[in-house]
């Protein structure tokens, strides 16, 4: 079915061939695809990721879409159903990042927005320290999140998934750092033109603020913006939700696939 699932996500996400075929190959023999078949050939899919959170387990709904000339018969809506029921019956939750514009939509149908971030945005000026970087390896990447975030309801990936989420972002030209000054810290972001979006740290506010000039000169950017945990007085964005019984409030994503 491989073939026609990819061409199922291009059609939907425009994604490329080589991004796709990043994915099937990589991560696809360890998630659940939830298939929708009409005529023996599939037409929709919601691939399910395993992952964890608050120590139970749960499944990441990624990559959902149909064929377009099979919309409109509420195909799309029987997938999430069915994933919901799939989650359900495993004492699972079911994890969602709506598109933007379609959060209504999922509302209707029981979503409700539980990860949320904050921004804080920072320009270069004075002088910075030089400042040990190192790309991180997935093993120490997951330690090093896992301890940092425990006190958060967070989405927790095993290392093997953790792995393929550095790679996949490295694969879109992003990468995945780690900075030593008194102890290791996590940066996982990608540059856009003069931007650094840094979509994941444990360093604190404080320490984001004066690693940035050191930053912005590695990266030839003019500022970085840092997504953290809702932890302060800062308007929190949503970034996924969940369907079912369990609910929560200010749950971290941060590592997510793009």
């Amino acid at each position: 079915m491989i073939p026609t699932l990819s061409r199922i996500w291009e059609t939907c996400f425009g994604d490329s061939p080589e991004y796709i075929h990043f994915f099937m190959e990589r991560r696809f023999s360890s998630c659940y695809p939830i298939v929708w078949l009409e005529n023996s050939e599939p037409v929709g899919v919601v691939y399910l990721l395993p992952c964890f959170l608050e120590r139970k387990a749960a499944f990441y709904g990624y990559a959902g879409g149909v064929f377009p000339e099979h919309r409109g018969k509420g195909i799309f809506e029987k997938l999430l159903l069915y994933a919901e029921k799939f989650c359900w019956e495993r004492n699972a939750t079911f994890i969602f990042v709506p598109i933007s514009g379609s959060e209504e939509y999922y509302q209707k149908r029981g979503f409700r927005s539980s990860f949320f971030f904050s921004k804080l945005e920072y320009k270069a000026k004075g002088e910075y320290m030089p400042i040990q970087l190192t790309d991180a390896k997935a093993r120490d990447y997951t330690k090093i999140r896992d301890q940092a975030f425990s006190a958060y309801p967070y989405l927790r990936w095993d290392e093997n998934a953790v792995e393929y989420a550095l790679d996949e972002n490295r694969f879109c030209g992003g990468f995945a750092k780690i900075v030593t000054l008194q102890q290791d810290y996590l940066l996982f972001g990608k540059k856009n033109e003069s931007v650094l979006e840094i979509w994941e740290t444990t360093l604190t506010p404080e320490l984001s603020e004066q690693v940035v000039p050191f930053l912005c000169w590695n990266w030839c950017t003019e500022k970085v913006i840092f997504h953290f945990p809702v932890t302060f007085d800062s308007p929190k964005i949503p970034n996924g939700g969940t369907f079912g019984h369990l609910q929560f409030k200010n749950g971290w994503m941060g590592l997510s696939l793009a």
